[in-house]
Parts: structure tokens; sequence; C-alpha cells
């Protein structure tokens, strides 16, 4: 990949996001582990001379998006869909050769393991293996996409990632968070909604400021779940209202370290 001069990198960046921003929590969900696979197998930008982009500004995430380039199959018939042509170029220079198809039953389970951490059920599996029409797989698919078992699976990923837990989990001041689990349940219904993926960070974020609600005002249902959203802010540990004063304890900048808006550069956060 040909790194961008700087005086064009913010503005291919930006362009790079505006496509994606639309794209709902469900499609980067389901995709990040490709996402994954493919930008850190790719070699590493290298500033020209003369350039004085900062090391950030070269990351992977901020280069502009291409397509990977598609293999040549002898036998284009055989191919169908783009990660197949992706799949059989790795498997071409180790040598291999695909597997065989999977049966339907195998398929389905599959499935449903991935989107929804459940077995498909008997109907279920009865209702794809007889249905012969072309799209058929797709809406197999679609009808585990729409499952709400969905977003329990897959908001799994955030929640671990944002720090989310029932408890304060600070050494011997490990309170309960007793309402904890409406951020839990808001992560839930944005991944079933396929909420737009800015969308979902900004209300992480800023919900209170998009809310722009006062204490003593009627509260509608989407204030209340930007309020909800913003518990991304209180994730990390914290027990510096409860603490007990053991000797276990870390300062109370360990507290700071730990919560997900700090893990930055910020200078609020460095103190």
């Amino acid at each position: 990949m040909n790194a961008a001069h700087p005086a064009t990198q913010s503005h291919r960046a930006r362009a790079g996001f505006d496509r994606a921003r639309a794209c709902g929590v469900r499609i980067v969900a389901t995709a990040a582990a490709a996402l994954a696979a493919n930008v850190f197998a790719a070699a590493p930008v290298e500033p020209r001379a003369g350039d004085k982009a900062t090391s950030a500004s070269m990351h992977w995430a901020f280069q502009p998006l291409r397509a990977p380039p598609t293999s040549q199959s002898a036998k284009p018939a055989a191919r169908k869909a783009s990660i197949d042509e992706l799949i059989e170029r790795r498997l071409r220079e180790a040598r291999l050769t695909p597997g065989r198809e999977a049966d339907r039953h195998t398929l389905i389970r599959r499935v449903a393991f991935v989107l929804t951490g459940l077995p498909p059920t008997p109907a279920e599996i009865d209702a794809f293996a007889s249905d012969k029409t072309p799209d058929a797989y797709e809406r197999m698919v679609m009808s585990y996409l729409d499952s709400a078992r969905y977003g329990e699976r897959w908001g799994k990923h955030w929640l671990d990632a944002a720090g989310y837990a029932d408890s304060n989990g600070y050494f011997a001041a490990d309170t309960d968070r007793p309402l904890a689990y409406r951020y839990r349940d808001y992560v839930i219904r944005s991944m079933n909604r396929d909420k737009p993926f800015d969308q979902f960070i900004r209300e992480q974020l800023a919900g209170d400021e998009l809310a722009a609600w006062n204490p003593g005002q009627p509260a509608t249902m989407e204030v209340i779940e930007l309020l909800e959203a913003t518990h991304f802010l209180r994730n990390g540990q914290d027990g510096s209202g409860e603490s007990d004063g053991n000797p276990d304890e870390v300062a109370r900048t360990a507290t700071m370290r730990s919560n997900p808006r700090c893990k930055s550069s910020a200078p609020a956060c460095s103190g």
C-alpha cells in the first residue's frame, strides 16, 4: 500500500470514514475478524523522504481503502463470491485444494453457532434442508441476523472491549453496579437494530450532550437510551468513592487509566 502525502492524508482518511460511516454495527461486528486478518497481514507503510507525517498518521487505520486483488482461477464457475477468490488464492499458495462443500445440516449449524452462539432447532434444520430455492442460504443467514440472540452473541464482544462489569472490581471495594445492566441492554439493542456505527460511538462518548437533558425535566425513551449509552465512560474499575484504604489498593490514577475514555494521549488523562 502506498503512503499518501501528509497534505492529503487526513482528507483520504475522512473520505474512507464517510464511505463506511453508514455501516451498521452488525456489519462491523461480523466483519471484524476478516478485516483484522487482512490489515495486519499487509506490509507496513513507510513514510517517504521529506514527509513530516507522524507515526499515527501512517497507521493502517488511516490509510485509504482499496479493494484487494482477485484471483484468476482456472475454474471461475467454481467461485461463488469474492471471499472465495481470496481463500482460493491462499490455498494455491499453500498447495492445497478446497474441501468439499458442507452439507446443509452442517452449514446451518455453523451459521447458527457463529451468529447466535446456539444450535439451530430441529425445525430450522428441516426447513433449510428442504428449501430448494436459489436464495435459501441467504434467507437462512438473515433469519439468524434478525434473531434477538444475535445481539446477545455479538454484543458480548463490544462489552468485553469496553470493560463492562456488574461491579466496580476495585480490590476490597468491589461493590455492585445495580444499573449497569442497562448499558449491556443498550449494546444488545444497538446490535439488533444494526445501528450506524458512527452513531453508536457518538452516543457512548457524548450521549448526555446529545440528550441535552437537565434534572427535573421529563425524559423520553430516546433521552433515557442516550444516557444509558454514556455508561461506557463508567466501565472502568472505580472504588474511589468507597475505598476502605487497604494497602492493596493502587493510586487513584490507576482508576483513571483503566477507564476506556482515558486510553489515549489526552492531556486530561496523563496526570
